[in-house]
């Protein structure tokens, strides 16, 4: 990427997601709720709401065959900077048309299954993403020619072919997709109903259908994941660890005179001591008694000036380290608390060296894969929202109720609301459930099931 302001940036969020002619009979607009962050549609049977948010899911990740296959007129998706991503549905001489455009500050053009028009203005790095894209995400489902085909396009619009096909279709849309991705990060994040049996797709590619996944295996992928998720924030520490230890000396040296109020000094090792047990109690740290736990009793010793100029470096590097794994420690805090104000008789804990382990009160240890239906459903609704969503990116939830028990969906509201304020993202869930409502009806959109006016 150039060092051009970009087409869209990581704190772009979405504002407005609507719907004209769905099925030919309802049209919704959905206005996120932008400080709660969530937004709870509601409706009548048969209006549209799971539809509604499969919608939104394809056109975001450029699975244009799925979302061609719904009969709509317009669906479009709206930023806060502006920006609009839409397509439509029109019939041209019998046949139907559809139209996939993209309008920002910097960019403004179209495809559709005629071809491409409208090609208004291309932004700076378009052509270095889209040929990033075509040899990282089409090449692969297409072929060399296909992609060379497009590639040519690209360069020589006026030369696009008369008519694409529907599978030439999707690819020019996962091009455009992509390149507004590269930008923006905000594919949407689809939890199903079905989130027990299928793999969701959540990212751009070409693809049939969801793939099928045995609950089981699903449970067991999760637990290695965050054995990964684990060392990665591990081997970034030891890295910021080395970091620190190469130029403590230097640093030493450089350092003024000024001596380190003794109480402050004796409240950041009280600090940084309480900050490593806790990364020892979710499996972060191993245990270790000695580390980080200086005596502050020994300041009462009449440390010299020298000495407690070092002891102050010292522990503002301890706290840099340990700030490197803050992030991933409050997710960790946040999904075994959770899971455990819900488990009976059970807990969940993540071990060092092992990850996720579940014992029983008497502490042995139980298998993942013994989980009830509902303790599966709450396990992986969590561990998506918690571990696998990034900053301002649109989650998508149908019929969250599904699977739990009713004292969790009364509380399932205020859980999520806990999980966005450390992992700061969008939700649009669609229920029928009076108990994951509860008192937040502040935060509800009506899907009409009046029919749109149609014109003569």
């Amino acid at each position: 990427m150039t060092d051009q302001q970009p087409l869209l940036n990581s704190d772009l969020r979405i504002t407005e997601i609507g719907v004209r002619g769905l099925f030919g009979m309802y049209d919704h607009t959905i206005k996120l709720n932008s400080e709660e962050r969530i937004t709870i549609i509601h409706g009548p049977n048969g209006v549209g709401k799971t539809v509604f948010l499969g919608l939104a899911h394809n056109l975001l990740l450029g699975q244009f065959q799925r979302l061609v296959a719904i009969p709509f007129d317009y669906f479009v998706v709206k930023f806060d900077n502006d920006s609009v991503l839409s397509c439509t549905r029109d019939f041209v001489e019998g046949e139907v048309i559809h139209r996939l455009h993209i309008h920002t500050v910097d960019m403004d053009w179209a495809v559709t299954s005629r071809g491409v028009f409208n090609l208004v203005k291309v932004a700076p790095d378009f052509l270095e993403v889209c040929t990033k894209v075509l040899k990282q995400h089409i090449d692969p489902y297409a072929g060399s020619n296909t992609v060379y085909n497009l590639s040519y396009s690209l360069h020589n619009p006026i030369n696009m072919p008369d008519k694409f096909s529907d599978k030439w279709l999707e690819m020019w849309a996962i091009l455009l997709l992509h390149f507004h991705r590269e930008l923006t990060q905000l594919p949407a994040y689809l939890i199903g109903v079905d989130r027990l049996l299928k793999s969701q797709v959540n990212t751009f590619q070409l693809s049939d259908a969801d793939s099928p996944i045995n609950v089981s295996l699903r449970i067991n992928i999760y637990s290695k994941q965050l054995v990964d998720f684990l060392n990665q924030a591990l081997l970034t520490y030891g890295q910021k660890t080395s970091q620190l230890e190469q130029t403590f000396p230097d640093r030493l040296m450089d350092l003024s005179e000024d001596v380190p109020n003794i109480q402050l000094l004796k409240e950041s090792f009280a600090e940084i001591s309480q900050q490593r047990k806790r990364y020892e109690e979710v499996g972060l740290l191993e245990v270790n008694v000695d580390a980080d736990r200086f005596d502050t009793k020994r300041f009462s010793q009449g440390l010299s000036s020298v000495k407690l100029v070092a002891m102050n470096l010292h522990a503002q590097d301890a706290k840099s380290k340990l700030d490197v794994l803050e992030p991933l420690a409050k997710r960790l805090e946040r999904f075994l608390s959770l899971i455990n104000s819900k488990f009976s008789n059970k807990s969940l804990r993540i071990e060092y060296g092992k990850g996720i382990v579940m014992r029983d009160s008497d502490g042995n240890s139980i298998a993942l894969t013994v989980l009830s239906t509902g303790e599966q459903h709450l396990f992986i609704l969590l561990y998506d929202l918690i571990f696998l969503i990034r900053k301002n990116q649109l989650v998508l939830i149908d019929e969250p109720e599904a699977g739990l028990h009713v004292s969790w969906q009364d509380s399932f509201i205020d859980d999520l609301k806990a999980i966005i304020d450390i992992a700061q993202f969008d939700v649009i869930l669609a229920t029928h459930s009076p108990y994951i409502i509860g008192d937040h009806s502040n935060l509800m959109v009506a899907l009409s099931a009046k029919q749109a006016k149609v014109a003569n």
